[in-house]
Parts: structure tokens; sequence; C-alpha cells
């Protein structure tokens, strides 16, 4: 199976942050923090962090961390 990548403007990154967004608070899931993975992930888990008032860390492995990427590979 070919794997096809999908690219995204900032418009359309910030509209994926608003709706992840979204769904986070309505899952009634509380984090802590947020950790963005180097790279591809910072982005948009600073994006995440400043929309729902949450602080990032750098210690992916608190309990009641959100840890974000920017893309699945291998689901």
């Amino acid at each position: 199976m070919e794997k096809t990548k999908i690219f995204a403007n900032w418009d359309e990154l910030e509209s994926l942050v608003n709706s992840l967004a979204f769904k986070i608070i309505n899952s009634k899931i509380e984090f802590k923090y947020i950790f963005g993975l180097q790279r591809g992930g910072l982005i948009p888990a600073v994006m995440l962090s400043h929309k729902l008032g949450i602080p990032m860390t750098r210690n992916e492995n608190l309990p009641n961390v959100l840890i974000v990427d920017e893309y699945i590979v291998t689901g």
C-alpha cells in the first residue's frame, strides 16, 4: 500500500489545530501539560498550548501529558 503525503498551509494548519482543540475541550479529558515531538510536533503543540491554556513541557513522562506530532506513518 502506497502512503500519500498530505501537506497543509498555515490556514489549514490553524483550522486543524482549532478542530483538535475543540475535540479536546469536549472530551472532558484534562491534560496538565503538552509535549510536542521535536521537528514536526512542536508547532502544532505550541498552537494547542496557547489555545487551551495548557503549559508546554520538555518531559513526556509526566502524568496527564498530551503528546503532539504532526503526522502518522504507520497508524
